[in-house]
């Protein structure tokens, strides 16, 4: 990574430059590509065991603020080698009309879901953890009747975006954020 890019990564995890988001839908009706693992990974609810964990990996302000995800309802799946968390992701479902928004602007439809917070940690990346996630937290969503299940992934982490794409996922909108000090002072929604 060129010194450019870290500077600029550097600023956006400060709250301030430009954030641009892809973001993906698949439709109820779609049939999305299985991922199959090995043996050696398997699927665990997120609980506060898995909290833990992620603390040990992430720190303890992201494990307050996964805690506060749980406790409003939002459901989450790891991915566990043996007993070493290996890849985490989370869903919540919209109930209410235009109550659960993708980085404020784009708002989901009623009786939708929306995946958010995946990660994978560093030594377990390239074995197809994150689309193994997405299929799992879009077959949660399934059971739960959402029609729609939506995914945001940060514009040119391709990585994410041909693992969404190979699942059967869409693109849908390009959003674009000026953020100072985390605040969004300006977006647009160029939707596709």
């Amino acid at each position: 990574m060129g010194v450019a890019r870290k500077i600029t990564n550097y600023l956006l995890r400060k709250g301030i430059g430009i954030l641009k988001i892809n973001v993906f839908v698949a439709r109820s009706t779609q049939k999305l590509n299985p991922i199959n693992l090995s043996d050696y990974f398997d699927f665990r609810s997120i609980n506060n065991q898995v909290l833990n964990d992620i603390s040990v990996i992430r720190g303890k302000k992201k494990h307050l603020q996964l805690q506060r995800i749980l406790d409003k309802g939002a459901y989450g799946v790891s991915i566990y080698a043996e007993n070493e968390l290996a890849a985490y992701g989370w869903i919540g479902l919209n109930k209410e009309e235009n109550k659960r928004r993708i980085f404020t602007s784009y708002a989901i439809p009623q009786n939708s879901a929306h995946i958010f917070e995946c990660y994978t940690v560093e030594k377990f990346r390239g074995q197809k953890l994150y689309p193994a996630i997405v299929f799992k937290l879009t077959e949660w969503a399934k059971k739960h009747h959402a029609d729609d299940v939506y995914i945001d992934t940060i514009a040119g982490n391709l990585a994410a975006e041909k693992g969404i794409i190979k699942l059967g996922f869409h693109y849908i909108s390009l959003q674009t954020k000026l953020l100072v000090f985390s605040k969004i002072i300006f977006e647009y929604d160029n939707k596709r």
